[in-house]
């Protein structure tokens, strides 16, 4: 089942998503934490971030503890849009709750602001990563790199 919701996940059969968890409430079945990432990420991926922040609120429904990853994806599904005052707040909701955000996570919010074309603020945001001690990766720089080559 897991693996189902990965794959549509990956494809983007975003629609699909809701009725398999229906189908698993229908047979009793509890959602994990890793049936709940592949619905954020599919709604992300679909950009639809109000969706994935909607999943995001089922975990804590479902009595999980929303984890790295779950923010993770939700900070993720916002930077695909743009929407970096969203990425932004979920960041902060995250540390907030005493998660550690990790490059996957400050990757997101650099690029929310690459995809709004704000490369001050991807700057901004990378020194903030780097002076917590989090390393960057190619990933990292290649996207404040993509905000800068917009100004």
């Amino acid at each position: 089942l897991f693996r189902s919701l990965k794959d549509m996940s990956r494809d983007g059969k975003w629609q699909n998503v809701e009725a398999v968890f229906a189908d698993m409430r229908r047979q009793a079945a509890s959602p994990g934490l890793p049936h709940f990432y592949a619905a954020i990420n599919a709604f992300g991926r679909a950009r639809k971030p109000a969706r994935s922040e909607r999943w995001f609120h089922e975990i804590a429904a479902s009595r999980l503890p929303p984890d790295l990853i779950s923010y993770s994806g939700v900070i993720a599904a916002y930077a695909r849009v743009g929407a970096v005052e969203e990425a932004e707040q979920w960041f902060k909701e995250m540390a907030a709750s005493g998660i550690q955000p990790d490059s996957i996570s400050y990757s997101s919010v650099i690029n929310a602001c690459a995809q709004s074309k704000q490369p001050n603020r991807a700057e901004q945001w990378l020194e903030r990563m780097l002076s917590a001690g989090v390393s960057a990766n190619e990933i990292t720089y290649s996207t404040v790199l993509n905000a800068c080559a917009q100004k």
